[in-house]
């Protein structure tokens, strides 16, 4: 299963040409692996004002390159970081596995050819 919709690369490759969109590619892995290093940082110190706003910057960063399921899991961050402050489990499980799809998802859009 893709991680990638692809239809939302090409878009971007029609509205700012291919020479830019290699370097806005280069640009969201370097900027996601940032905010997943923040995001670890801030669960181990618990630091959930600072985790619900990177979620969130992930979430929206994500969608724009096409990566949904990426999306989805920072958004389920956003909210249990709301809903559920003292569910330390359940938030570190979800930074787990949002680190987990973002990886896999940073490698995937690495070769995609549009």
């Amino acid at each position: 299963m893709s991680r990638i919709d692809v239809n939302i690369l090409k878009q971007i490759g029609n509205d700012v040409g291919m020479d830019m969109y290699d370097s806005l590619i280069e640009i969201f892995i370097s900027d996601s692996s940032e905010r997943l290093a923040s995001l670890k940082s801030q669960f181990e110190n618990n630091d959930l004002a600072k985790l619900k706003i990177t979620a969130h910057t992930l979430k929206s960063v994500c969608a724009q390159y096409g990566a949904m399921g990426c999306s989805a899991i920072a958004k389920d961050l956003e909210k249990m970081c709301v809903d559920h402050p003292s569910d330390n489990e359940t938030i570190g499980k979800t930074v787990a596995q949002l680190s987990d799809e973002l990886d896999e998802a940073m490698k995937e859009i690495k070769e995609i050819k549009i």
